[in-house]
């Protein structure tokens, strides 16, 4: 497989109408699902929705398994403040 990277906005998982990942970003070896939320703080739903999106994504692409890609996916929680009065209030929660 030729070493390219490169990222997808918005993506809509196949057989799952209306299910959006905000950025699908792939690298040499590996796919990174990112999911993004403006919440002071994430909430069990979120996380199975996202947890959700990467099993899908591992599950319905025979690319994945082709290539043996590594899976990865990161619930990333924005403050509702503005990012120059207070970045310190964003979280980053790994999944995979």
């Amino acid at each position: 497989m030729t070493n390219y990277s490169f990222l997808i906005f918005e993506y809509e998982i196949i057989r799952r109408l209306g299910r959006l990942l905000d950025v699908l970003l792939f690298l040499s070896g590996e796919v990174l699902g990112l999911k993004f939320k403006q919440y002071e703080q994430v909430k069990e739903p979120e996380y199975n929705q996202a947890l959700l999106y990467i099993r899908d994504i591992e599950s319905y692409y025979s690319t994945i398994s082709e290539y043996e890609l590594n899976v990865l996916g990161a619930l990333i929680a924005t403050s509702t403040k503005p990012l120059l009065e207070d970045i310190h209030n964003f979280q980053l929660y790994l999944i995979g």
